[in-house]
């Protein structure tokens, strides 16, 4: 037992000797990689895209960074005929547009009516082109 305990601790020195032997030279490979890497990246894409990246941007970023979504306003007054005025717009816009969702709140003094639920502003202001013929001064708002 003694034995195979003064061999196995042998062996073990060997393999940590010889490993340590390893360690350095790897890392200078690695270190000799790395700084044979250029220090800066060029990246070539159509013309196309270099000009709607910039837009995306703008698009996807904004004030309020949680905002995650748009809706078209398509009506908003704090006057004593809106909350009257409220509930006409809204019965209004469903029977026009009956697949889009569209919901009125209050919040002290307005009375505003939303409709729809984008992902993106492009695919708001798509809606907006149609919603704008029934409704003129609609607008696009983030959720």
């Amino acid at each position: 037992m003694k034995k195979h305990s003064a061999l196995l601790a042998a062996g073990l020195f060997l393999l940590c000797f010889s490993l340590s032997g390893q360690v350095p030279q790897d890392s200078l490979a690695i270190h000799k990689a790395f700084s044979e890497m250029p220090q800066s990246i060029s990246i070539d894409q159509p013309a196309d895209v270099a000009r709607q990246f910039p837009k995306h941007v703008g698009v996807s970023s904004g004030r309020n960074p949680q905002a995650t979504s748009f809706c078209i306003r398509i009506y908003s007054n704090s006057g004593q005929n809106a909350r009257l005025e409220s509930s006409r717009a809204l019965s209004m816009f469903q029977s026009e547009f009956p697949d889009t969702p569209v919901a009125r709140t209050y919040n002290s003094p307005y009375y505003m009516v939303s409709a729809g639920s984008f992902n993106t502003r492009r695919e708001a202001e798509e809606a907006l082109k149609n919603v704008k013929q029934v409704f003129p001064r609609a607008y696009i708002i983030r959720k």
